[in-house]
């Protein structure tokens, strides 16, 4: 993040517009409020120490994937036949990569599958059609 910033100078009387760098290595699993804090990199003044820089992680909203805490979850919808019988999700990852999840069990809406090894959950809901249930309705 490139910040500007005033500094005093030699004189220790006149200050100067400077500009700085600073970096910020996002660490996996920071929750949204996390603090990232740059000791004394704020304006100076002859008369003031600097501030701190101070720096507040915001998630933004994924096209793709929701978050639940530490957990990143890919929302996949099925039909009932496939939520009855079983299915086979291909789910992507956030790094372009697409996972096989198999499901031979009965599926429930918002049912979860914790994938082993990756930092994701499939959720499944139910696609509820008019042919297989005599309504058309929609679990939300």
């Amino acid at each position: 993040m490139k910040i500007s910033r005033k500094r005093l100078n030699p004189d220790g009387c006149t200050v100067r517009n400077e500009d700085k760098i600073l970096t910020v290595d996002i660490k996996r699993g920071w929750k949204e409020g996390t603090k990232i804090t740059f000791p004394r990199e704020g304006d100076e003044t002859p008369t003031n120490i600097p501030a701190d820089i101070v720096f507040v992680v915001k998630d933004r909203p994924h096209p793709v994937f929701t978050r639940d805490g530490s957990d990143i979850i890919y929302p996949a919808k099925i039909t009932l036949k496939e939520a009855l019988c079983g299915c086979t999700v291909n789910a992507p990852t956030l790094d372009g990569r697409t996972i096989t999840v198999t499901s031979r069990d009965v599926v429930k809406p918002g049912t979860k599958k914790r994938i082993v090894g990756e930092d994701s959950l499939i959720s499944k809901s139910v696609i509820w059609r008019r042919k297989e249930t005599g309504s058309a309705q929609t679990p939300e």
